[in-house]
């Protein structure tokens, strides 16, 4: 299976491992968690494509493109987020997206 997607140039987050460290790469999915840390200067987003149960963290300075916005997104909110895989030093999880850009696709509200 490619890690590729064929018709939007995105890779799919279920077959992201740790042979992609320090490889920019493309995701696109709904955020299912976010939070905001450091008193605000980055914010970490769980993001899912469907491909899997799992989520794929996502970490976003404050400098990085799309920061404003994602930070106001709620739970359901559609991303495509572009960045380097790195190793991960949270237990449980292999590897995390440091973003370089984030775009938000659609919003979803609170109800």
């Amino acid at each position: 299976m490619s890690l590729q997607h064929r018709y939007v140039n995105r890779c799919i987050i279920k077959y992201i491992n740790e042979s992609h460290i320090g490889q920019i790469i493309r995701v696109g999915g709904w955020q299912k968690t976010s939070r905001l840390q450091g008193g605000g200067r980055f914010l970490f987003i769980e993001l899912n494509d469907g491909s899997c149960l799992s989520n794929l963290q996502v970490v976003v300075d404050d400098n990085v493109t799309g920061f404003a916005e994602a930070s106001k997104s709620l739970a359901g909110s559609s991303f495509m987020i572009e960045g380097e895989v790195k190793k991960s030093i949270t237990k449980g999880q292999v590897v995390e997206l440091h973003a370089k850009n984030v775009q938000l696709l659609g919003g979803s509200d609170e109800k």
